[in-house]
């Protein structure tokens, strides 16, 4: 799937024989990928870290969390291809 991602304009996911999804890898993501933050910040014990989906209530609780804290680092994180196909299918790309 890395291959598809970095080098395919389109892809389609097949299930069965039919397509299941079809589009370009940056969209398949948008639409049906879980997007993420993750923030590492000092606490009374050291590094500590926290993610949160970016869904409504993440954004609002993601928002909440800054004020509160002093960011040492945000690292945005993505679904990957083969995270969307067994997410799309139900099963992995070996099944």
């Amino acid at each position: 799937m890395y291959l598809a991602e970095e080098l395919c304009d389109r892809v389609a996911f097949l299930e069965s024989g039919r397509i299941v999804a079809m589009d370009s890898p940056s969209n398949l993501k948008l639409k049906h990928g879980q997007h993420a933050v993750s923030v590492e910040y000092a606490d009374h014990d050291g590094l500590a870290s926290r993610t949160f989906e970016l869904d409504n209530e993440g954004k609002q609780a993601f928002t909440d969390f800054i004020a509160q804290v002093e960011p040492l680092t945000i690292h945005s994180q993505e679904a990957t291809l083969e995270q969307i196909f067994i997410k799309l299918t139900g099963r992995g790309l070996t099944q």
